[in-house]
């Protein structure tokens, strides 16, 4: 589903639903991709565990980077 969500850019809910922030319709879209691609992990691992993060690694080897420039992009959109 798509969201006018106040605080995250996506969620995954432990039946497997995705929902997504309509924001980030405005980024730029690797980090859209990213945030797509981080909630479809959460599919699969359904934590922050290094196993997640290795899924996510998988497509988004600077993940970390990808995080830090959501981060700061966050503000923005408060």
């Amino acid at each position: 589903s798509i969201r006018a969500q106040k605080s995250r850019w996506g969620s995954c809910s432990e039946k497997g639903n995705l929902s997504f922030n309509y924001k980030i319709t405005m980024l730029d879209p690797r980090l859209a991709d990213y945030i797509v691609v981080h909630e479809i992990c959460h599919l699969k691992q359904f934590d922050h565990s290094k196993a997640f993060w290795a899924l996510v690694a998988e497509q988004f080897p600077d993940h970390q980077e990808l995080r830090e420039k959501l981060r700061n992009t966050a503000t923005i959109f408060s």
